[in-house]
């Protein structure tokens, strides 16, 4: 049994751990607000490859920015982040940048951003659900079913 002074150090320890995983994200400002031909917002946003970028999106002006629907590692200058739903105004939407070498959970999962978009999409950082292995999926049988039928597409790749 953990005794409150015991509690206190731990609670207080977590705090700050919570408090240093945080001061390597910022939000950083959208340049440019664009909607494409299928009526999907395309955001740029000032960028480095040291970094990745995570899309937030509300759904109303007076809500919190919760909701986390991109994730992409940052280019060299400007990143184009696509939002993969229709588009709301441009208040809707705060992109987080975070350094790749300290990155964060967005998901909550215990397992960090970049871990998981190395092994995407067995795993996914915008969602904490368990890891989907490719033999257990539906991708593994559209791969398959893509490969049995190349022969008959060739010079195309899948």
């Amino acid at each position: 049994m953990i005794n409150p002074a015991q509690f206190k150090i731990i609670f207080l320890a977590v705090v700050l751990q919570l408090l240093i995983i945080h001061t390597n994200a910022q939000q950083v400002p959208i340049k440019s607000y664009q909607i494409n031909d299928f009526g999907q917002v395309q955001l740029t946003v000032t960028s480095t490859n040291q970094n990745y970028y995570v899309l937030k999106v509300r759904t109303d002006s007076n809500s919190a920015f919760n909701i986390a629907t991109k994730l992409v590692l940052g280019e060299i200058d400007s990143t184009v982040i696509s939002e993969p739903l229709g588009h709301y105004p441009i208040d809707h939407y705060q992109v987080i940048e975070y350094t790749i070498s300290s990155p964060f959970d967005t998901d909550g999962d215990s397992v960090n951003d970049i871990a998981e978009q190395q092994f995407f999409p067995t795993q996914n950082p915008l969602n904490p659900a368990p890891p989907i292995w490719i033999n257990d999926g539906v991708v593994f049988r559209f791969l398959t079913a893509c490969q049995l039928q190349k022969s008959k597409y060739s010079g195309q790749s899948f």
